[in-house]
């Protein structure tokens, strides 16, 4: 029988909270895009200016739309961290509850060996390290990766030569970086 990963026995665990849980990432990665709205606000603003708009009703809606994508980026975050905190403490309880009720099972002799502060650190400290990596790690770590790849597609969309050229510029920052510079200077035209 193949040995289960930490994390797939923790999240074995927490069965009851796996809707919680999606739905935080969800919530988060929604919320990435959401906040992705003041940027393209602000191209569609620097465009008006540029085109010589004086009339603020053209500029309306687009500092709306970036006020509206601001607020439901800062709600939607929220209440996926909220919510993954609610399903991960309540996994949390569970893994305690199963080490306690393993404890009087467990060989007097063992029990008599153990000293109580090795029995805290097990059962309070180490559980309480997972709590990073279940609430914060699950909607956060996924809403990030989004963010670039939602970005990508988008410069996609507007146009595959510059979406390609924005690609080009990940790995030369790592060789500029493996090279210990921490800045690189463009040649002027």
């Amino acid at each position: 029988m193949k040995e289960k990963s930490p994390v797939g026995r923790i999240w074995e665990l927490g069965e009851s909270e796996h809707s919680k849980l999606i739905t935080a990432v969800i919530l988060a990665v929604v919320g990435v895009a959401c906040g992705m709205a003041p940027y393209f606000a602000a191209a569609k603003i620097i465009v008006l200016l540029l085109a010589g708009e004086t009339a603020f009703s053209a500029y309306l809606p687009w500092l709306l739309t970036a006020l509206a994508g601001f607020l439901l980026r800062t709600v939607l975050y929220n209440s996926a961290l909220g919510l993954s905190h609610k399903a991960t403490f309540n996994i949390l309880k569970t893994i305690r509850q199963q080490m306690l009720a393993k404890l009087p099972r467990l060989p007097l002799g063992t029990v008599m060996d153990t000293q109580s502060g090795k029995l805290k650190e097990t059962i309070v400290d180490q559980v309480d390290g997972m709590e990073t990596t279940l609430a914060h790690l699950f909607p956060e770590m996924t809403a990030n990766i989004v963010a670039p790849v939602l970005t990508v597609v988008y410069l996609f969309v507007l146009d595959w030569r510059l979406a390609l050229l924005s690609l080009l510029f990940t790995p030369v920052s790592y060789i500029c970086a493996a090279q210990g510079r921490t800045t690189v200077f463009l040649p002027t035209v």
